[in-house]
């Protein structure tokens, strides 16, 4: 009885995440009457959030069709799409650097502060009640 009732809460649980997700895809019909919508009003009507949405839109077009051919319009892709040698090699000394600083940090964190570590001479005050009691030996 107890393992069912589990069973259905934690089914219970995945349902109820797969029914608040968002959907990935939107489907052509409302894509294409949003478009339309947005295109029939001004930017400034738009507001900030609905420009930027609007911008996006425009950004996500992708040439392809029968204009596209007859225009000539590709999208050129690079070969290879990543970092250069020398931003990487960039990269390997900052982070060594951070490294170092950081295992200095580690250790400075496990030794603790030493106040007195660069003053030269005389190395403290000894007040007198202390000094008698190191003198007795108690």
């Amino acid at each position: 009885m107890a393992r069912s009732t589990g069973v259905l809460l934690a089914a219970a649980a995945v349902a109820a995440l797969f029914l608040t997700q968002q959907s990935a895809f939107v489907p052509a019909g409302s894509v294409a009457a949003g478009a339309v919508g947005m295109a029939s009003m001004p930017s400034w009507a738009l507001g900030p959030e609905m420009a930027l949405a609007d911008a996006q839109m425009l950004l996500a077009r992708v040439p392809g069709g029968k204009f596209a051919k007859a225009k000539d319009l590709t999208v050129p892709s690079p070969a290879e799409d990543g970092f250069t040698d020398s931003q990487i090699a960039f990269l390997i000394v900052i982070a060594g650097v951070l490294f170092v600083l950081a295992a200095d940090f580690a250790r400075n964190l496990n030794e603790g502060q030493n106040p007195t570590k660069f003053k030269e001479g005389k190395k403290g005050y000894m007040t007198p009640l202390i000094k008698r009691v190191i003198e007795q030996g108690f």
